[in-house]
């Protein structure tokens, strides 16, 4: 008892602790929040009287620059001599601006005024002026130039404004010259003079120079260069239209608040600021609000504090509730009788479960130690392929068990996700198919063995019955007319047996050929393949009198010469299968579906009762008696299923019944051929 008391003292002061540190808390965020919006404001009303100055400056700018364009286009030819009457009645017309008249001049490029809205200036050089200077080294430069405050031929303060008059080839012909009194642009900026005693507004040309200020002081008087100023070397850095600085100290030592605003197109620029001191006037009342409130608020505290912890151990009870569950997941995933590994964000293997640490013998989640070094090139592509395109992967290797032996694993992966449903890595689970490996291999090597076979024997079959069929002729010859009728009856029955013989042995070899001697897979215009088709069936079309329809066709990878041979199968069967007494007419066409081309041979002829749709495939099989439709041994419809079947595809019938024509459907794959290296 005395021990659990002691422990409720330690927390009471502990909370005791944590509402005061609240409290202080909650009072600086206050203050801090007070500020900022005090601070948020005076930017806003900093940014509106910049944009004042900045809308009257270009305005002023605007006018005088387009003063200076009108002239130039009036300007006489360069044969005319100085002090033009006409073009001087011109720029007398053109001089006044505001309330007061403004000099418009012309100055040569050597520096000497050769028109003038005032006569007594022309001739006058200019002396060494800035927009002579910059126009010089820089003639195709096509903007306004702004000065810095300087003293006019007349003995004025002014701020000349320039423009270049360029000949055709470019070279500096003229520059027209105007300018503006420091004064007029001074009480542009005198009605955006911030309220604060602080207080202050200027405006500077591109080159970093003021043209004015208010209030004028020694350090930042008219024609002071500001380019090392911090505050402008801070706004050039950003190279923003407009720019925020705090604690900027100024040229009066006073901490400030700057925002600059770049004034387009002139490149002027505009500065409102006032003294950081000022912004923190206000925060007094409310502080003594917020003390008044953190009276009221402390009791509440303490209640919000025991509901925390009620919370708190809530939650704490829902982590051990999620801990329990993953855990006892992660056991079904350790138990199940499948290899898996985690792969994380990098494609690092973080996870693999019980059982594939039984099969290896070791807890190592690098898995390629232990693959067989030629996979290991193919393992790591797929894991780079997954990784960059997150998407999943399907391979089979070799990996080798904990007694040394390799065992062929098929391997399935697959991206998964974070709760927010960002990606968090691959999860592969790998099945030991090393039984179905060699099944599939001793049945492929069975089959290759039965087509050589096939070959083979067939190859070999032909030589005796030659001869059986040679000596039958033979007997016949030598018989002559002494042979009875039952004698050359059965010498028929033997020829006529031979031939069918030799021909179902012609088409067994054409069968085994299939695939093992067909022409290289490439890329087949089957538009062609069906000509050549056609090309070899001319004469059965012609006495047939066949009407044939092909539509368009794609170009596939495949064989060509297995291509002819089974649409020449399949168009012969439609001919041959026709109704007596009716024109045949074949639809050759092609669809395309998922992953593959539809080919489809219709024709209107006998037609298949449903219950035959898969013994006509099947080899030496035949629906009709040996004479009827022409004969035939009944191997045609199985070289073209052999055919297909070799290409990775599939081939059917369907028939709405006897009498009502069929249609044979195959289908190819419409895959690119595989890589040279592959």
């Amino acid at each position: 008892m005395i021990a659990q008391m002691r422990r409720h003292m330690t927390l009471t002061r502990v909370w005791l602790g944590l509402v005061m540190l609240l409290c202080l808390a909650v009072l600086t965020w206050d203050i801090s929040r007070a500020h900022q919006q005090n601070r948020r404001q005076t930017v806003d009303r900093l940014v509106a009287l910049a944009k004042v100055v900045e809308s009257r400056a270009t305005l002023t700018f605007q006018s005088l620059d387009m003063l200076l364009l009108d002239s130039a286009n009036q300007l006489p030819p360069e044969t005319a001599q100085p002090g033009d009457r006409d073009y001087q009645r011109y720029l007398m017309g053109r001089s006044f601006l505001y309330t007061e008249q403004i000099v418009l001049s012309v100055v040569s490029a050597d520096g000497v005024i050769i028109h003038s809205s005032n006569p007594q200036l022309v001739g006058r050089p200019v002396g060494k002026r800035e927009y002579l200077d910059h126009f010089r080294a820089h003639p195709e430069d096509p903007r306004l130039f702004i000065s810095s405050p300087s003293i006019s031929v007349a003995n004025n303060p002014i701020i000349f404004t320039a423009r270049a008059v360029r000949r055709d080839d470019g070279s500096l012909r003229a520059v027209m010259v105007t300018g503006i009194k420091p004064d007029i642009l001074g009480s542009l900026v005198r009605s955006a003079l911030p309220t604060e005693s602080t207080g202050a507004v200027a405006v500077q040309n591109r080159d970093h120079v003021i043209l004015a200020r208010l209030p004028e002081t020694t350090e930042t008087a008219p024609g002071k260069l500001m380019i090392n100023n911090p505050a402008n070397k801070a706004h050039i850095a950003l190279g923003q239209e407009q720019s925020i600085h705090q604690d900027v100290v100024g040229p009066d030592g006073h901490s400030r608040l700057l925002v600059m605003r770049q004034a387009n197109p002139f490149g002027l620029l505009v500065l409102v600021t006032v003294g950081n001191s000022e912004l923190l006037e206000p925060i007094w009342d409310t502080l003594t609000a917020d003390l008044v409130f953190l009276a009221i608020v402390g009791g509440v505290i303490i209640i919000l504090a025991r509901f925390l912890d009620v919370r708190e151990r809530q939650r704490l009870d829902s982590q051990t509730q999620i801990a329990t569950a993953r855990d006892y997941y992660m056991r079904v995933l350790d138990n199940l009788p499948v290899l898996i590994w985690r792969s994380d964000t990098i494609g690092r293997i973080d996870y693999v479960n019980g059982t594939l640490q039984g099969f290896t013998g070791t807890q190592d989640p690098d898995l390629w130690r232990r693959i067989h070094p030629d996979d290991l090139t193919a393992w790591r592509e797929a894991a780079a392929h997954r990784q960059k395109n997150g998407c999943n992967s399907e391979l089979e290797y070799r990996l080798m068990r904990q007694d040394g032996e390799y065992r062929w694993m098929h391997e399935l992966a697959q991206p998964f996700q974070h709760q927010d449903g960002s990606f968090a890595g691959h999860l592969a689970a790998c099945l030991d198919v090393t039984e179905t490996r060699q099944a599939q291999e001793k049945l492929t090597q069975t089959n290759a063995e039965l087509e050589q076979f096939a070959y083979v024997a067939s190859h070999d079959l032909r030589e005796p019955l030659r001869m059986v069929s040679s000596y039958m002729a033979l007997i016949e010859r030598r018989l002559g007319n002494t042979a009875g009728d039952d004698l050359r009856e059965f010498l028929g029955f033997a020829k006529d047996g031979a031939t069918r013989m030799d021909k179902l042995i012609l088409d067994l070899l054409q069968y085994s050929r299939i695939g093992r001697m067909s022409a290289a897979k490439t890329q087949v215009d089957m538009a062609d393949c069906v000509l050549q088709a056609l090309n070899h069936l001319g004469s059965r079309i012609d006495e047939s009198r066949a009407r044939i329809c092909v539509g368009d066709m794609p170009r596939i990878f495949a064989s060509e010469d297995d291509m002819v041979r089974l649409l020449q199968n399949l168009i012969g069967n439609a001919i041959k299968y026709s109704t007596p007494g009716t024109q045949p007419l074949i639809t050759i066409a092609c669809d395309r579906e998922a992953g593959a081309w539809r080919f489809s041979v219709h024709d209107n002829g006998i037609g298949i009762d449903r219950i035959y749709f898969d013994r006509v495939f099947r080899i030496f099989q035949r629906l009709h008696a040996r004479e009827e439709h022409g004969g035939g041994s009944g191997i045609g419809l199985s070289i073209c299923k052999k055919i297909v079947e070799n290409h990775e595809g599939r081939i059917w019938v369907d028939s709405p019944g006897p009498g009502l024509g069929a249609t044979f459907y195959f289908t190819l794959p419409a895959l690119s051929p595989p890589p040279a290296n592959a």
